[in-house]
């Protein structure tokens, strides 16, 4: 009995729908997006890491829409940065907004 319940126990708490991770960092801003619901840029499609099996085919990255304001005001501002100067990101991917890879992290590489 307390077999059972263990791996029930376990079994909820290990199966996450999405894995939250970040992307291999050679990711560049080739076009942004600011629209109601998605605000994000694409990248080059041989960059393109859909990790979440979100089943996009644009090349689009979104930021989550669930972050405050501030917070997508923040990674909109890297998004700019990244985009001027044309170094690479790491995106932190969590999940899927629709059909496309959310972010709700960003790191800009040399």
């Amino acid at each position: 009995m307390n077999r059972v319940a263990l791996f029930l126990l376990l079994s909820i708490f290990s199966f996450p729908s999405f894995c939250a991770s970040w992307s291999n960092g050679t990711q560049t801003v080739k076009n942004i997006i600011w629209r109601p619901g998605y605000k994000g840029f694409y990248v080059p499609s041989i960059t393109y890491q859909d990790i979440n099996n979100c089943g996009d085919t644009t090349n689009l990255y979104v930021i989550d829409t669930t972050l405050s304001e501030k917070e997508i005001d923040r990674l909109y501002s890297m998004i700019l940065t990244a985009f001027t100067t044309g170094k690479k990101l790491h995106l932190w991917l969590d999940g899927c907004q629709g059909k496309y890879p959310k972010f709700t992290g960003l790191q800009i590489n040399k």
